[in-house]
């Protein structure tokens, strides 16, 4: 990659697993639902508007309902799931657990029959579980049944993110990625209207809140979304893909500097293990020459 486009996966890393800092500190104030409702539609409709002044033409023509199914999965309900989780959980926690999804979306891809379950699939679902399972139970944190089922909460989130790849892949294929962020974040929007309205904030929450929410929206999602179509077109989505090893890393640095959260000798053994499940799903097994369904729908996020 050019250093432009190192630059760019840095920072699409940073501001991803910044996302999980900015909604442990949004989260309490306005409520999960209601949060990632205003999150969503100010980032879709900022994104529509920047491509309304650089010239590019998106069409949802035909695609509404695929759409509005593919904001529920791949940003309503996760985003929604996660901000819960983080109301008792540490956002560090949260990110190495959502850091399982690429795993999670080899295993559906093989049940679902559209990839074989091979040998390194079998190493990567057993590495991402133990891995789950060390960092649930050897965090430094009180092990209750809130944190347990918010650990729960934040992998079923991640379950929502492997189903929403697979959907991608069988529904949008040649769909331009500019197209299918803008649809799901105004689809994601909709879905999500109802509930955040019956879930208003009960007071005005403090300017600490606003800001994240912003940075969230803004940094986190529409910045975020800038650099991930960069590297996409310049990298491709193999590179692109393993931004998910930093992810958690900027998330735990940035938890234990920003938000006083504790880690332990487990989180780092959790850590390792998710991320050599990673390592396992990503890896090409015929020698780079082509790039897998896997890697191709764990993208959009």
């Amino acid at each position: 990659m050019k250093p432009a486009d190192w630059f760019a996966f840095v920072l699409l890393s940073a501001l991803w697993g910044a996302s999980f800092l900015f909604i442990r500190v949004a989260a309490p104030a306005f409520g999960p639902a209601f949060l990632m409702d205003v999150r969503v539609w100010l980032a879709g409709l900022s994104m529509l508007l920047f491509t309304t002044l650089t010239g590019k033409r998106i069409s949802f023509r035909g695609r509404v309902k695929s759409l509005l199914l593919l904001g529920a999965l791949n940003a309503g309900v996760p985003f929604t799931l996660i901000a819960a989780a983080e109301l008792e959980i540490p956002a560090s926690l949260t990110a190495m657990i959502i850091g399982t999804t690429p795993m999670l979306t080899a295993v559906a891809a093989s049940l679902l029959g559209e990839e074989e379950m091979t040998f390194r699939k079998t190493v990567a679902l057993l590495a991402g579980l133990a891995g789950v399972g060390v960092l649930v139970g050897w965090t430094p944190i009180p092990l209750t049944f809130d944190s347990l089922l918010a650990a729960g909460v934040a992998f079923l989130a991640a379950c929502c993110y492997a189903l929403g790849g697979i959907y991608v892949s069988r529904k949008f294929q040649g769909v331009p990625a500019l197209t299918m962020a803008i649809g799901q974040q105004l689809g994601a929007g909709v879905i999500l209207l109802p509930l955040a309205l019956s879930r208003l904030p009960r007071a005005a929450p403090p300017a600490e809140a606003v800001w994240a929410l912003l940075a969230l929206t803004f940094f986190s999602t529409v910045l975020a979304y800038l650099c991930y179509f960069r590297l996409i077109r310049n990298a491709g989505p193999t590179t692109t893909l393993s931004v998910n090893f930093l992810i958690p890393v900027f998330s735990l640095v940035g938890g234990v500097l920003w938000l006083g959260e504790t880690v332990g000798w487990g989180t780092w053994v959790g850590l390792a293990l998710v991320s050599l499940s990673l390592m396992f799903v990503t890896k090409s097994g015929d020698g780079g020459r082509r790039k897998s369904g896997t890697e191709k729908r764990a993208l959009l996020r």
